[in-house]
């Protein structure tokens, strides 16, 4: 009976530590930028919201009171199109190489100015 006990708290706590490892590498991405009444989301095109590995994979950067023209986007393998970017969003494909991604991330530098002031952020977006 102690070995049944034993057993299931083993079973309980392995469960528990795989269960924090995924939500801890969850709240390590980040899909948004905020600053006042401006804000920036990525948004990418897949099922769930994640790059996939040596494939090509659409984004799209929602901006909210940010002008598109003010804004710069830098990743590895980033390829712009232009034709689909919108009065609020910039769109643009990545393909996610192993060698720019760290612990399962790949992260994009966006930078802008508004009213004189420069601003930057990192995403960083899952891959898998």
């Amino acid at each position: 009976m102690e070995k049944n006990i034993i057993s299931k708290i083993v079973v309980a706590s392995i469960f528990l530590i795989c269960f924090m490892n995924k939500v801890n590498a969850q709240a390590d991405l980040d899909y948004q930028y905020v600053n006042g009444n401006q804000k920036a989301k990525i948004e990418v095109q897949s099922e769930d919201q994640s790059l996939k590995l040596d494939s090509a994979t659409k984004v799209i950067l929602q901006l909210e009171n940010i002008a598109p023209k003010t804004v710069t986007l830098s990743a590895p393998n980033m390829k712009m199109l232009m034709q689909e970017n919108t009065e609020n969003s910039l769109v643009f494909e990545i393909t996610a190489q192993s060698e720019f991604v760290k612990d399962g991330k790949y992260s994009i530098y966006v930078s802008g100015k508004t009213d004189g002031v420069i601003w930057s952020h990192k995403f960083v977006i899952a891959v898998k």
